[in-house]
């Protein structure tokens, strides 16, 4: 599985969870937030992988 999948899979199941949180009051958007957390977490995962080795340049 590739590493992007995998960010993609983690990010979605962290923004849905984090919706449930007590901290926060979703009054019927809850599901926005859950998108939201989703891409704030991807764009984390993703700015934090390593760079590819280029061996040989």
């Amino acid at each position: 599985m590739s590493q992007m999948l995998k960010d993609t899979i983690t990010a979605g199941v962290i923004g849905t969870l984090a919706t449930y949180l007590p901290i926060w009051q979703w009054e019927g958007t809850r599901w926005m937030g859950a998108i939201a957390l989703s891409v704030a977490t991807w764009i984390i995962l993703v700015a934090m992988e390593p760079e590819p080795n280029k061996k040989g340049s």
